[in-house]
């Protein structure tokens, strides 16, 4: 089997230029050197030099290996003749940007207007319930029996905007709350909670709120 170096003899022996008896230059890696015949005639006897499918082969092979070693070269050089250096690459972190308040507002649901329970006091009368039926009118008996409770509640139909509503009592002042199912259902819920479980109406308020504002936080 041929060392190392000699295979670069092995692919230059074709140039061999026989000088002497003793001695003859042969091309190794591109620079001349002297080496006695019987060397060479070993890597004759190796590399058949006169096969000439086998000097074919082997051009084709240094030619192959050449093109092989020039591509990777350009691969790896950069566009301004430097060579890319993958594993010192810095990678610039993402940070992200900071929250604003009015990101924050924005994100927050919106609690339509109530009245706290300091401001509750002489509140106007709501419609007698003998006017409506089914749970509409259940609504109005309750906004007659627990009228502090409704005033200190929001109403999620947002009438508040609409027209002004101080309240859920406002909308049960009139007939408003007989055309909307969320004022109905409201009333009827503070009516549970405040009654079945016993709870204050700051807690009915909390109650609702959790309730309502993630049902619309989804629509």
């Amino acid at each position: 089997m041929l060392r190392y170096n000699d295979l670069f003899m092995e692919l230059s022996a074709s140039c061999t230029i026989p000088l002497a008896d003793r001695v003859t230059w042969f091309t190794y890696s591109g620079y001349y050197t002297l080496a006695a015949p019987d060397v060479l005639l070993l890597v004759e006897k190796n590399i058949l030099i006169g096969d000439n499918r086998s000097m074919k082969t082997r051009f084709l092979l240094i030619l192959l290996v050449t093109l092989t070693l020039g591509a990777g070269a350009l691969v790896v050089m950069k566009p301004g003749g430097g060579v890319t250096d993958v594993a010192h690459e810095h990678l610039v972190p993402t940070v992200a940007a900071p929250s604003t308040p009015d990101a924050q507002n924005q994100a927050k649901p919106r609690i339509p207007a109530y009245q706290e329970a300091s401001e509750v006091g002489n509140l106007p009368p709501t419609l007698p319930a003998s006017e409506f039926v089914g749970k509409t009118q259940e609504a109005y008996e309750v906004a007659r029996n627990i009228p502090d409770t409704l005033a200190q509640l929001p109403c999620y139909c947002e009438c508040d905007k609409a027209f002004g509503h101080k309240s859920l009592h406002t909308c049960f002042v009139d007939d408003h709350a007989s055309h909307c199912a969320v004022c109905v259902d409201e009333a009827l819920l503070a009516y549970k909670l405040q009654k079945g479980q016993k709870l204050t109406p700051h807690q009915v308020r909390e109650k609702i709120i959790e309730k309502y504002s993630v049902e619309h936080q989804h629509e």
